[in-house]
């Protein structure tokens, strides 16, 4: 055999023997990760797993119920600001009529009162 034919075959050796070495790894990780998945599906199917207590249980849910009493609140200082950024933004609003014509005439706090 010539250079040109052993180098060929070199290279064609070394792309199958590579192909199989990934090959070989990836069907490995999937049997494992396969195999692994079906213990752990075995140990919730017979009961092992721990079950939620209820004390656990009042505490998630007294958890849920703060986190939407929060989200309500959130949600109308939402409202109160677009409200008031849409009052601002009317050019017949009381207020920023008010406020274009006369300065002046502005509510001022007594000195000390803040």
């Amino acid at each position: 055999m010539d250079q040109g034919t052993m180098a060929l075959l070199t290279g064609l050796l070394g792309t199958i023997l590579g192909t199989v070495i990934i090959g070989g790894a990836l069907a490995g990780a999937w049997l494992l990760g396969r195999e692994r998945g079906r213990r752990e599906l075995r140990t919730w199917d017979s009961g092992s797993a721990q079950p939620v207590s209820r004390m656990e249980f009042e505490r998630l849910e007294q958890s849920q119920g703060v986190l939407q009493a929060e989200l309500e609140r959130l949600g109308e200082e939402h409202r109160f600001a677009m409200r008031v950024l849409a009052e601002r933004a009317s050019p017949s609003s009381p207020v920023s009529d008010r406020d274009r014509s006369d300065p002046d005439a502005r509510i001022r706090t007594p000195p000390g009162a803040a």
